[in-house]
């Protein structure tokens, strides 16, 4: 299956100028006040004054720390981690990729030993260049990866991640009106 890029969704919208953009993170409520138009978040939410279309699917990979023993595997099966220290994210940041995650792991055969969670992908990268543990990284985020880091796919299983747009049901602008459109059209060719 082809995944929509979320990145170069967000380049459009921003490119097209229609008000505030926010990636959200799925544990944030939508605000329906008039500072966000639209958003692209891994929960669908269910308030019924918004519209929710799923977009793709994230592949999550991980990140590795310098010199790790895994580091020259392009692809890295979940079983293979069993022995490793984890960062996730806290439960209440982000449900749907913490369920996921220790889904995946269970499937392998394992609990992940977590010794710290975090919610800012710069800084859980930051702590695995420097030797505290492993961490998860959606695909599309791997310019994160710094300090000798390196990212990787996972599989067996694959870990993944609902994308979806998210708008009022009242799209008050034409301009917005135009970007949901053309979201709605690419996000056919990738499901």
């Amino acid at each position: 299956m082809a995944r929509l890029n979320d990145t170069f969704l967000l380049s459009l919208f921003r490119s097209a100028a229609i008000g505030v953009v926010r990636r959200n993170r799925p544990n944030r409520k939508f605000s329906l006040e008039n500072r966000i138009d639209c958003a692209f978040p891994a929960l669908e939410p269910k308030s019924i004054e918004l519209t929710s279309h799923k977009l793709c699917e994230l592949e999550i990979g991980l990140v590795l720390p310098p010199d790790h023993r895994l580091a020259d595997q392009p692809e890295i099966r979940f079983a293979r981690l069993r022995n490793e220290r984890w960062i996730l994210p806290p439960r209440e940041a982000n449900p749907a990729l913490y369920d996921e995650l220790i889904s995946c792991c269970h499937k392998a055969g394992f609990t992940p030993n977590v010794i710290v969670e975090m919610t800012q992908r710069p800084r859980v990268v930051s702590q695995v260049a420097c030797g505290i543990g492993i961490a998860t990284l959606v695909q599309t985020m791997t310019h994160l990866c710094i300090g000798g880091t390196t990212f990787h796919r996972l599989i067996r299983p694959t870990p993944m991640l609902d994308c979806y747009l998210v708008y009022r049901n009242s799209p008050s602008s034409p301009l917005l009106k135009s970007f949901i459109s053309i979201c709605l059209e690419l996000g056919k060719n990738f499901r």
